[in-house]
């Protein structure tokens, strides 16, 4: 279900709940309540799948906040894809924007749990991610349609913009991660380099070459670069 060019229902100014910044936990802290709904119990804190109006859209995230009877208070996450600032290079498939849209639903629109991780504890979970987990590094505020930006050194090009994780190249030396035209390459998605900074280095520019060469060797063994 879209929310771009929807009125946005619920909007409570930033300040009016506590703030959760993109770098902490999604669902840090004790949780307060419980409710169950047709076997699973569900905290507040918890991230779950809702249920999209069109059968066709893919189902909404959201956090939940509170519960009263069968009803559950949320906290929306906003696709890139629904503002006005999503870009390819920046925003990966299962990114979110924490927005600070609140509303109420009802307990059977809730799909099943899913998790929301930092970017950081997303980028490590590579390789072992499920089809579940998602990560978000923006709050976006819904009510005057702008992102919050959350700067953050290890998830920013030498461009000074996100990097999509999806698509991206990185150097195996200084383990800083680049947009592949940043890096004056056409490599493939996460595939390993040395950035001009390593490879210019007097000290380490024989080094970088020799574990490059032996990092290329050891990886034609098991995939196409």
């Amino acid at each position: 279900m879209s929310n771009k060019g929807k009125e946005v229902q619920g909007v409570r100014d930033l300040k009016g709940k506590k703030r959760m910044s993109a770098g902490d936990s999604i669902a840090s802290g004790a949780p307060s309540k419980q409710c169950k709904h047709n076997g699973p119990r569900y905290n507040d804190g918890d991230c779950v799948l809702l249920r999209a109006s069109d059968p066709d859209d893919p189902p909404c995230v959201a956090q939940i906040v509170g519960s009263k009877a069968n009803k559950v208070e949320i906290r929306r996450f906003y696709s890139p894809q629904d503002t006005d600032f999503w870009r390819k290079d920046y925003h990966g498939k299962k990114e979110l924007f924490l927005s600070n849209q609140f509303d109420t639903q009802s307990l059977d629109c809730i799909l099943g749990k899913c998790t929301v991780h930092t970017f950081k504890e997303y980028m490590e979970l590579e390789g072992r991610r499920s089809d579940s987990a998602y990560y978000s590094r923006f709050e976006y505020d819904a009510y005057s349609k702008k992102l919050i930006d959350v700067k953050d050194a290890d998830w920013l090009c030498i461009c000074g913009n996100p990097y999509n994780p999806d698509l991206y190249v990185q150097c195996h030396i200084c383990k800083s991660r680049f947009h592949p035209v940043c890096a004056n390459t056409i490599a493939k998605s996460s595939c390993i380099i040395c950035c001009d900074k390593c490879k210019n280095s007097p000290s380490q520019e024989q080094a970088a070459d020799e574990r490059f060469e032996r990092y290329l060797k050891f990886a034609r063994m098991f995939k196409d670069i």
